[in-house]
């Protein structure tokens, strides 16, 4: 343990170690976690908060389209882009870039009159370039290492490294060529204006020999730059912590080289930049303003922006990035702007642990150039949340929040700057910014996460970088475990991703059962559909699972990434379905010696599992509830599978149960053979054959219940009605304890509708780098017609078209109508004359569906009909297999989202 500040000592600690044990581990987890964060910090329980509404509609984040040469004209490039493909955005996320931010005056190379007229030159020239050179000048094109571009985005140094400016497109298969030092030279080129003899007026020969003179003097210079970038490479982002080459580039960075170091940092990264207002720049003062307005002296006009994305658009919620500190290496101390928040320049010292797990920190920008904290945090944040909410702007994603360790080892140590800064920016943000909209982001010391008081989502992840092939499985990994241990504080966030990428398709299936936010950061013009409409809703919103999506309970201790035999299982719950999604993410990794991630096999073997209902957390508290035995009928099942398997000569270690072993299994299309094979299970006979959730768990979400008792009864319907939830009838007594149901499973890769019972599964086998999402819903039985052989037994899967189709349907109700006879309407106006003979009985399924497509349910009868908003759909039967098209009837003209699609037996 240590406080981060040699001044901050002990040898007592009243709380050190928290420890807890027991049998459910995501109840254990949340109680540990939450106790953890009481002691420690002060935040509160996730269950307490408020999540915002942004989470719920499809977002946009700007970073990896523009970086920070993001502009105004960029933001509405990308919204339109999106939205001509049927999924507009409804939430943009302005990431680094829209800040106005400057390096300290020794590192200013090119004066920025000189620089724009250089701009203008080279407008004139090569306009498709003017965009990155314009970037250039605010030292903000954060693309992979024009410098070290073989340098991973993952490595030790590569995160600050990916911030140099590309100077070719990447390869095929996602590396990057050498080090271009031709194109390190001409960065050193002297510019005309400063040249030492005048451009214009010398003889023909002297300017020659000038050019030559500069250029062989800055290929010299890039030649050195290179060398040292491979040393690095190749000898010391390798080095453990206390070895020699750490110890030499220490000495270099922080001594001899320190200089060159800092306008290596100031001329081609971020990290050395700081705030000098808090308005945005000139790529801001206007609706149209482009990359270009950065030096154009124009007023900012951010909230012009904000109404033009809204009204032309229609945007709702805006976000703006900025850093913990405000901006990366803080808030000038020099800027006129700023000087009211009196910031301090603090040169950090790396703390001992943080040195031996990343030694890198050495030589950190931070560490080399300092970072400047105001003394009043609360008032800049007010100041600056106060501006942009007066804007439009609807909240804040708040970054580089790793960084106040280290700023702490100067200001008491980093759980105390931490509680400083939090407290600030949450009062900030709860005065400023309505429904909490708030991300953090690069947080994941506790020292930050106990300190999340109200702020209620949180990124679970390290950057997505899309050239980093190796990133992407590690990526999926990092989230769902991470998310168990910051689940019980905030809801994770599992970043932006391109929909345009070798990995969209596993990216998208993660986001799908994530239960986070859903955005992606697609250039203008670069999407894949085909990804994105199995996401979003053609108004722009997204079927959220309702909880954190975790590990499964089989997959909780599974090296899911290295050990060859392990798929990963996520869970979590839809208003009437469970939903699990299935990945294989062997194959890639993170290196701990090399500090990077790598592909440590490029062909990972197919693995296979089996998919249980007691795979989704509440469906087997539910079952627990009624009496099943599934921790032994889960070790019996497992028995079964492995001896299976063996003498099928496909056992390997810990891999899964072939397809062969798994009692669920039959050909696709066979639901006849799958009932049979599960007709011993116990039904329910009268009433709901459903689960309700069980009392108190903390798991479930307010208002949560599976499918078989959202089969309410509907007061108010034409004819006499008899409700189909337990007790409801006052004509009939209570209804017994519900029977344990069997479960319809629709396996989205394979288009396959299996029926089990709660102790089975369905076998599921993936390739390398592939993945599916399996909804499932207890079959509920539901007698009508006066005989029970005409009982229906029915289970909404949902939208077979979207990853998690089961988040389409939002509720679920049967009812019995008496159908009038000729005879009857003409005696009594369709009553039933008195002690005349019972009428016949329609049994009608009413389901609350959004978006549109095809609607999948397990049916055992053929319907009557099917409408959507009272018009008449077409469907189709096969089976027990029911696909009702759904369309988009009037609802998104309507301002609704959510149609009524009856089903009539």
């Amino acid at each position: 343990m240590e406080s981060g500040d040699d001044t901050v000592a002990t040898d007592y600690f009243q709380d050190a170690v928290l420890i807890a044990a027991g049998r459910e581990p995501y109840a254990l987890i949340e109680v540990a976690v939450t106790t953890a964060a009481a002691l420690s910090g002060g935040a509160r329980p996730l269950r307490e908060k408020r999540l915002p509404p942004n989470l719920d509609v499809f977002g946009w984040c700007s970073w990896d389209s523009f970086y920070s040469a993001v502009s105004a004209t960029g933001l509405s490039d990308a919204v339109q882009s999106l939205s001509s493909g049927g999924t507009p955005p409804r939430w943009v996320v302005i990431d680094d870039g829209w800040q106005c931010t400057e390096v300290d005056e020794p590192y200013r190379d090119i004066p920025t009159e000189q620089l724009k007229q250089q701009i203008l030159k080279e407008k004139a020239a090569k306009p498709g370039d003017v965009a990155l050179r314009e970037a250039y000048l605010e030292g903000e094109m954060e693309a992979l290492g024009q410098a070290a571009k073989e340098v991973p985005a993952g490595t030790a140094m590569g995160a600050y490294l990916q911030e140099i400016r590309a100077s070719g497109p990447p390869e095929e298969d996602g590396a990057l060529s050498g080090v271009d030092y031709h194109a390190l030279a001409r960065q050193h080129i002297v510019p005309e204006s400063t040249a030492l003899v005048p451009a214009k007026r010398g003889p023909l020969v002297i300017r020659a020999s000038s050019t030559i003179f500069q250029y062989v003097v800055g290929l010299i210079v890039g030649a050195f730059q290179a060398v040292m970038v491979l040393f690095y490479q190749w000898v010391v982002d390798p080095a453990e912590h206390g070895t020699w080459p750490v110890r030499f580039f220490t000495f270099l960075t922080t001594g001899p080289l320190k200089g060159a170091m800092l306008q290596f940092f100031a001329d081609s990264t971020n990290f050395t930049r700081r705030l000098t207002d808090i308005r945005a720049n000139a790529k801001f003062s206007s609706p149209y303003a482009t990359a270009e307005d950065a030096t154009s002296g124009r007023r900012e006009d951010l909230r012009s922006v904000v109404e033009h994305l809204r009204k032309r658009f229609n945007v709702q919620y805006i976000y703006c990035w900025h850093g913990l500190s405000a901006y990366w290496s803080g808030v000038s101390p020099n800027a006129p702007a700023v000087a009211k928040y009196q910031p301090h320049l603090y040169f950090p010292k790396p703390t001992p642990g943080l040195s031996e797990i990343e030694p890198s920190t050495a030589w950190n920008p931070g560490i080399l150039a300092g970072v400047a904290v105001p003394h009043r945090p609360d008032l800049l944040f007010k100041d600056m949340h106060a501006y942009l909410a007066d804007a439009g702007i609807t909240g804040v994603k708040v970054d580089c929040q790793a960084g106040v360790g280290l700023v702490g080892s100067r200001m008491g140590g980093g759980p105390a700057a931490a509680l400083r800064a939090h407290t600030a920016l949450e009062d900030s943000i709860a005065a400023n910014f309505a429904d909490n909209h708030a991300i953090n982001c690069m947080c994941h010391s506790t020292e930050n996460i106990y300190r999340w008081r109200d702020t209620a989502v949180a990124r679970a992840s390290d950057d997505f970088y899309p050239t980093d092939r190796a990133s992407h499985i590690p990526h999926l990994a990092a989230c769902a475990f991470n998310g168990l241990f910051l689940s019980p504080l905030a809801l994770p966030d599992w970043d932006m991703f391109s929909s345009r990428h070798v990995a969209a398709d596993i990216h998208a299936t993660a986001r799908a059962v994530s239960g986070g936010p859903v955005y992606v950061s697609d250039a203008p013009g670069s999407h894949s559909f085909d990804v994105l409409r199995k996401l979003v809703l053609p108004d722009g919103t997204v079927l959220r699972a309702l909880l954190p999506g975790r590990p499964t309970r089989d997959t909780l201790f599974a090296d899911v990434l290295r050990d060859g035999a392990s798929l990963l299982k996520i869970w979590n719950v839809n208003a009437t379905t469970g939903v699990v999604g299935v990945f294989n993410l062997q194959g890639a990794s993170w290196d701990r010696s090399r500090r990077r991630f790598h592909v440590h096999n490029s062909a990972p073997p197919e693995l296979s599992t089996v998919v249980r209902p007691t795979d989704v957390e509440l469906f087997r508290q539910q079952l627990e509830a009624l009496g099943c035995d599934v921790t032994g009928a889960l070790a019996a099942a497992r028995r079964e599978e492995a001896a299976a398997a063996q003498k099928n000569g496909s056992w390997h270690g810990r891999r899964s149960a072939s397809p062969a072993a798994a009692p669920a299994a039959a050909a696709p299309g066979k639901q006849e053979q799958l009932q049979q094979s599960s007709a011993a299970a116990p039904r329910g006979g009268g009433g709901s054959g459903g689960l309700s959730a069980s009392s108190g768990s903390s798991h479930a979400p307010p208002g949560w219940v599976a499918a078989g008792t959202s089969f309410m009864s509907s007061s108010g319907a034409a004819g006499r009605r008899r409700g189909m939830a337990e007790g409801t009838d006052e004509d009939e007594e209570a209804a017994p304890r519900p029977a344990v149901p069997d479960f319809a499973v629709f396996v989205g890769a394979t288009d396959e509708l299996h029926r089990v019972s709660w102790d089975k599964g369905v076998p599921i086998r993936l390739k390398g780098w592939e993945s599916t999402v399996v909804t499932m819903a207890p079959i509920s039985r539901f007698e009508y017609g006066g005989s029970s052989s005409a009982g229906l037994e029915f289970a909404p899967i949902g939208l077979a078209n979207m990853l998690n189709g089961g988040g389409a349907v939002r509720g679920v109700h049967a009812e019995r109508v008496e159908v009038a006879t000729v005879a009857s309407m003409e005696d009594g106006a369709g009553k039933r004359p008195a002690g005349g003979p019972e009428l016949p009985e329609q049994l009608l399924v009413h389901l609350t569906v959004r978006g549109r497509g095809t609607l999948l349910a397990y049916s055992s009868h053929w319907p009557q009909a099917c409408s959507v908003d009272g018009f008449e759909v077409p469907f189709g039967h096969s089976g027990n297999r029911l696909s009702v098209e759904v369309p988009q009837v009037g609802s998104l003209h309507a301002g609704r989202s959510e149609q009524q699609l009856v089903i009539s037996f």
